[in-house]
């Protein structure tokens, strides 16, 4: 399965209300492997402009941490938020212990950001087909997942 392609993206709230933007996987709304990964793992990436100035895009450490969770199809990759000065990263665990350990480790190579890990029994992915539903104020097309 590839976690990775069928994205889309919209906005949530508008800049004046302090915007949020939403990517959702919509690649894995068919998905059936639900009870291979029950766990939902949420990490949130503190950052600020120290990030960018040290040449550490934002975008750099999504895909470390993506690329981290993902190996060995311990998790798949289904939702982010940015919120503010927070990235919300949403993925499905096969292994609540293995994920968080994989976070610890991260954070620690990943010293410029703080990653807070959160984990969630959800066996049905309640809350990403909640997400899948929800709507927004805008909406793009699918697009490849950076």
């Amino acid at each position: 399965m590839d976690a990775r392609e069928g994205w889309d993206e919209r906005l949530l709230r508008p800049a004046a209300e302090g915007m949020w933007i939403e990517r959702r996987n919509l690649g894995l709304a068919d998905c059936r492997e639900e009870a291979r990964y029950p766990c939902r793992l949420s990490v949130a990436i503190n950052w600020d402009g120290s990030i960018e100035s040290a040449g550490r895009g934002l975008a750099v450490v999504e895909e470390a941490v993506v690329a981290a969770l993902t190996r060995d199809g311990l998790s798949v990759y289904v939702l982010a938020f940015l919120c503010g000065d927070e990235w919300d990263l949403v993925f499905h665990t096969s292994s609540a212990a293995q994920a968080l350990a994989v976070v610890k480790a991260l954070e620690r190579d990943l010293a410029s950001v703080t990653l807070i890990p959160e984990v969630e029994p959800d066996p049905e992915w309640s809350y990403y087909r909640y997400r899948l539903a929800a709507p927004g104020i805008e909406t793009s097309s699918p697009t490849k997942a950076r």
